[in-house]
């Protein structure tokens, strides 16, 4: 069974609710789509979410009412709403209502990661950092050695590498990222490390090196941020005809807990 955390998207345009949806089911979220507030409470009702995405539009009365009962509602007070607008003209009357946070769009990637880490704060699985699938084959250098394996994951904090013979917590590496301006070569140390998980799914083994931070220039984390948006919504961004989602770096000065 899946330990991702359930997310109940409802907004009437159906290329918004497509792309949402991907986006979110890329960072990790179980996604239940649907076309209006009261079918989200009629499913919320039977699967209890974690998490609500709404769209939000000046004066409607359905969504206004229905973030009210939800409110209300014993088994679902608890649970935290992002609403989604076109401007922020109507936010105060839906803080009002009980919603969390409140995001327009387009989108910014990273904005859209720091209002989920405010409403999901003590969710396991929610980093500071944006994570992306990754599947390249990098080198690392240890002790003198060069060593060749593929990338599962990519962060701007850090990466995890498949390799079924790990090196010890706290050895310190240098990594050469291949990304699309060009090659990078960052110092990191190994954070934790995992054998081939048993259960229903298996789980690489492999390693996950956080990268130094105070090595990194502004063009280096410029690059990393860039490369993240790529892999996670570069072809949306391609695809979309009217501004949905946008890439971009934002101030984050929380706390780093995780890689």
């Amino acid at each position: 069974m899946s330990n991702r955390p359930n997310v109940i998207v409802a907004d009437r345009d159906e290329r918004f609710l497509v792309y949402l949806s991907t986006l979110l089911g890329r960072m990790n979220f179980e996604v239940l789509p649907v076309r209006s507030a009261q079918e989200a409470f009629e499913l919320a009702r039977i699967v209890k979410p974690d998490l609500f995405f709404f769209e939000a539009a000046c004066g409607d009365a359905e969504n206004l009412e229905t973030i009210r009962k939800i409110s209300r509602d014993n088994r679902l007070t608890k649970t935290p709403f992002i609403m989604v607008g076109d401007s922020d003209a109507c936010a105060e009357q839906y803080f009002e209502a009980g919603c969390s946070d409140f995001v327009t769009r387009p989108i910014g990637l990273t904005f859209l990661h720091l209002s989920l880490q405010k409403c999901l704060p003590n969710r396991e699985g929610m980093r500071r950092y944006l994570r992306a699938p990754f599947n390249r084959n990098i080198t690392f250098e240890f002790a003198g050695l060069e060593v060749s394996c593929f990338a599962i994951t990519l962060s701007e904090g850090g990466v995890y590498l498949r390799t079924n013979k790990p090196l010890p917590v706290n050895s310190k590496v240098s990594v050469k990222l291949p990304l699309e301006p060009g090659e990078v070569i960052l110092d990191g140390t190994v954070i934790y490390t995992m054998g081939l998980a048993k259960g229903p799914f298996l789980i690489p083994p492999g390693m996950a090196i956080l990268f130094n931070e105070e090595q990194q220039d502004s063009r280096v984390k410029q690059d990393l941020s860039d490369e993240i948006c790529r892999l996670l919504i570069g072809d949306i961004v391609d695809e979309q005809e009217e501004p949905v989602f946008r890439c971009g770096r934002e101030t984050d000065d929380s706390p780093d807990t995780q890689g």
